[in-house]
């Protein structure tokens, strides 16, 4: 309930939230990995977006990220554009609150389901959202997410300056 009643509050949506799961003690996670890597951390920044990092609140791996390019989340949900997650739950807890997109990024199937299992609801969450097993198809996703929502913006923008928006309020 707090996330849908904040996620909505902002036009504008400039941060990346990204979620991991808990690894094995010492495992980190392939978004952890993501994070101790400048280039694609600048990668994202030239696109107009920050990061933001939630470590799992099980994760006792305390993996070292890089603090000169992130910034840990601090529940502002109202200007998160994604949130880029595993295997957590908190990917389905944002759509289903009015989120504007969930990315899975599951590189590391295989390895996980041995590991850890899936749950139950996991396809059904895959389903609603999208799934990238690459680090280049996650940067082609947040790549378009990040001109889809400007120019979804600038569309309601128009529509009301628009006189049919004016007509009907």
């Amino acid at each position: 309930i707090w996330i849908s009643k904040n996620v909505n509050i902002s036009n504008d949506k400039n941060i990346i939230l990204f979620a991991p799961t808990e690894r094995e003690k010492g495992n980190p996670s392939p978004i952890s990995n993501l994070m101790n890597c400048y280039e694609f951390i600048n990668t994202i920044n030239q696109m107009g977006l920050n990061i933001y990092y939630s470590q799992h609140i099980h994760d006792n791996n305390n993996v070292p990220i890089l603090s000169s390019v992130k910034t840990n989340f601090n529940g502002n949900w109202s200007k998160v554009l994604a949130v880029v997650t595993d295997y957590s739950s908190i990917g389905a807890d944002f759509l289903y609150s009015g989120g504007y997109k969930t990315i899975y990024f599951t590189v590391d199937y295989e390895d996980f389901l041995i590991s850890s299992g899936i749950g139950p609801l996991m396809d059904f969450e895959f389903n609603k959202a999208s799934e990238c097993k690459s680090v280049k198809e996650l940067l082609e996703l947040i790549n378009h997410l990040s001109k889809s929502y400007l120019s979804y913006k600038n569309e309601k923008r128009f529509f009301k300056n628009s006189l049919y928006f004016h007509l009907i309020h």
